[in-house]
């Protein structure tokens, strides 16, 4: 059984190959119908075209040489054009950061005034707490006087002498330079 069925199958696929090329011969066939076809229709277009067709294609050539010419022209300057721009836009560049380091150099000599004035009013304020410590320490020390001078009544009779002493002769003020500059205003 197994030869008889080879024969078969044999025959089977040549017929399938048979076909193939057939089908190939076929398909090559219709492409060559087809393409005589266009060739025809070509051809009878050629034959009802204008006899000016060549003519204005080549004044169309011309006009394009012309605009194209024209476009070289344009870029050549806008190239110029944009080199020049190019040299103002290197000196705005410079100009900027020249611009920008004077800004900054003046910055910084604002903070430097800036913290030699604070350093100058941080002194002043030391300054002035160190003399309020003082007249504070004078007042206390004044205070402290009289406390002892109201403490010590047992002696009487020379504290009212002493004081009255003092209340009648006026202590000089520490004002004195003070009227030498008002006797000076009065001779001019």
């Amino acid at each position: 059984m197994r030869f008889r069925a080879f024969p078969l199958f044999l025959g089977f696929c040549l017929s399938l190959n048979a076909c193939v090329p057939k089908a190939q011969y076929q398909e090559q066939e219709d492409e060559l119908q087809d393409t005589k076809a266009q060739l025809k229709s070509l051809e009878q277009t050629q034959t009802e075209c204008d006899p000016d067709t060549f003519l204005q294609l080549k004044e169309q050539a011309q006009s394009l040489d012309i605009l194209q010419q024209e476009l070289l022209d344009r870029n050549t300057e806008l190239s110029e054009e944009v080199a020049r721009l190019r040299v103002y836009e290197a000196q705005a560049k410079s100009q900027d950061m020249s611009c920008g380091k004077k800004l900054e150099d003046q910055a910084s000599e604002y903070e430097a005034q800036i913290s030699r004035t604070k350093e100058t009013y941080d002194d002043l304020i030391k300054d002035l707490r160190s003399q309020i410590r003082d007249k504070d320490g004078e007042i206390a020390a004044y205070r402290r006087q009289l406390t002892t001078e109201k403490a010590k009544p047992a002696e009487p009779s020379k504290a009212t002498s002493g004081a009255k002493s003092k209340s009648a002769v006026p202590a000089p003020k520490k004002d004195a330079p003070s009227s030498s500059k008002d006797s000076k205003k009065k001779d001019k």
